[in-house]
């Protein structure tokens, strides 16, 4: 059945406008997104397709424009969709942890190096320096220790 035909209470867009984002699930958050489902699926449905075949957000964060496109539904306007978003997601996070951040703590650590998934999946080693002072860590240069 269509968003559309659910009744208003129910339908994702209108829970949001009521409520706040804070209350819908993943999925419903997506379908927003995704605007419209195919026939005999739903918004809904194609988001609940997409979180299951990738194990959550954090796995549809890090999914390539193929692995994208195995979901039946997600033609190429709701990958460019879905991957816009996804990539200002990645952005933002990006954003938080700025040039020459004093990385202090094991969390701020994970918090810089996390915002592109994708990384992780690629082989390789990645290291990271530590020392008894401060370390800080800018995109363009290897870490340094702060003053």
């Amino acid at each position: 059945m269509a968003i559309k035909d659910w009744p208003e209470g129910e339908r994702p867009r209108e829970r949001m406008a009521a409520h706040g984002p804070q209350v819908l699930s993943d999925a419903e958050l997506l379908a927003i997104i995704l605007r419209t489902g195919t026939s005999g699926q739903s918004a809904l449905d194609l988001g609940r397709a997409a979180l299951a075949r990738f194990g959550g957000l954090s796995g549809l964060l890090a999914a390539s424009t193929p692995d994208l496109a195995a979901i039946d539904g997600l033609g190429p306007a709701k990958r460019a969709q879905l991957q816009a978003v996804l990539e200002l997601a990645r952005r933002s996070l990006r954003e938080e942890v700025r040039r020459d951040t004093v990385l202090s703590s094991p969390g701020k650590l994970r918090d810089y190096l996390m915002p592109d998934p994708r990384a992780a999946r690629a082989r390789g080693l990645h290291g990271t320096c530590f020392s008894m002072r401060r370390i800080g860590c800018s995109p363009r240069t290897s870490c340094f220790a702060a003053r």
